[in-house]
């Protein structure tokens, strides 16, 4: 069989995700030329189609892997459904359909892997279940698209980019915690939380603040 833990995953504008396997990281007095990338020694291991309907909508928007080893993928397909497969498998495990528009931002928590949160330009940002077909709670970004999306380091807090604002849910209450809104001037289209801290957040968005 293949060894999984050094697959690297990619997507593209075709409607598809490629996992490759590569060699271990650089060591550090390695100089990387500029505009190429560490090798891939082993080349594709699997091509997963993201889309059933992939000449009509070929977009892959994000992909995201958690800890027991399964693939996230949010396609523009039909019903704007995440679909998640099985890394050992390399079969379609689960779909998690119910956004009204195009999901832009998907993460695993780092505490539960069958803890799934997706961002969406319907406006919701939704926690899902693997085990269950249907989120398991949906928070609304009043009307602003949501581009991006993280969970804090302890799992108590979502963060995400709602238009130019900057939001924090509280997951335990499930209800607002804070917003910032004198940060960015126009749409936030990345939010990192730190993966230690629990309090840390940077964001990015298309005023060219970071």
């Amino acid at each position: 069989g293949i060894e999984k833990k050094s697959w690297h995953v990619t997507s593209d504008l075709d409607s598809g995700i490629g996992a490759f396997q590569g060699s271990r990281p650089a060591p550090p007095e390695y100089k990387m030329p500029a505009g190429d990338a560490w090798p891939l020694h082993r080349g594709i291991v699997h091509t997963f189609p993201a889309s059933g309907d992939a000449d009509k909508n070929p977009y892959v928007f994000d992909v995201c892997c958690n800890k027991a080893g399964q693939l996230a993928v949010s396609a523009c397909g039909p019903g704007h459904a995440i679909k998640v497969y099985d890394r050992a498998t390399l079969g379609c495990c689960a779909v998690l359909a119910g956004h009204a528009a195009r999901v832009n931002a998907i993460r695993f928590s780092q505490l539960d892997s069958n803890s799934l949160f997706s961002a969406s330009s319907d406006s919701t940002l939704r926690l899902w279940d693997l085990r269950s077909p249907s989120p398991s709670h949906s928070f609304s970004a009043g009307g602003k698209e949501i581009w991006a999306a993280d969970m804090n380091a302890d799992g108590t807090q979502l963060v995400a980019g709602c238009g130019h604002l900057l939001r924090v849910w509280d997951l335990r209450t499930r209800k607002v915690l804070r917003n910032y809104g004198d940060v960015h001037t126009d749409d936030i289209t990345q939010v990192r939380c730190h993966p230690t801290l629990a309090s840390a957040v940077v964001s990015g968005g298309e005023d060219g603040l970071g």
